[in-house]
């Protein structure tokens, strides 16, 4: 398989491409970027799971390199090159801030927020009814988990919207 990440094919036609990966090289070596691509779903959980042996690479704009840093949006860039996703960071950061956040995440302070979900849930559905269309990704899941989430850490539900641009940017 001839992958590149950052390649036009790659961009036009991802699912295309990972199911060659899956299919023909899971654990691939990518000689340019001197590291690895997994395209197994056990063999990414295992190495993100297993931090004495497979580690973020740092900044990942540094890593990936000029001319597919410009591929990346300027919003997402700022993102990266701070490391301030947690999906980038390695131990011990990433533990200590998992362990501040996790607390809100727990079954019992969801589940304490279920009532306001529901409510949350037949606002968007009544939203679509006039259409009688509803993009269960788009239009439900992914606004549901982003105003669940603003009621978990305190934010103000309203501001889900701006939150889902922001995080598509």
């Amino acid at each position: 398989v001839d992958y590149a990440p950052f390649s036009d094919e790659t961009l036009d036609d991802p699912l295309g491409t990972y199911a060659r990966l899956r299919a023909e090289s899971p654990v691939h070596y990518l000689p340019r970027y001197d590291t690895w691509a997994l395209a197994l779903f056990e063999d990414v959980w295992s190495a993100g799971a297993d931090s004495l042996h497979f580690a973020q690479p740092g900044p990942v704009l540094e890593w990936i390199g000029a001319k597919e840093a410009d591929l990346i949006p300027p919003a997402q860039a700022e993102v990266l090159e701070a490391g301030a996703s947690i999906f980038i960071m390695n131990p011990p950061r990433h533990t200590a801030l998992r362990r501040v956040i996790g607390a809100l995440f727990r079954p019992g302070s969801v589940a304490a927020l279920e009532p306001r979900l529901r409510e949350l849930v037949r606002e968007r559905l009544t939203h679509a009814l006039p259409s009688g269309r509803c993009d269960v990704i788009g239009d439900l899941a992914a606004r549901i988990a982003v105003e669940a989430t603003c009621l978990l850490i305190g934010l103000p539900v309203s501001d889900g919207p701006f939150l889902v641009e922001i995080v598509r940017r």
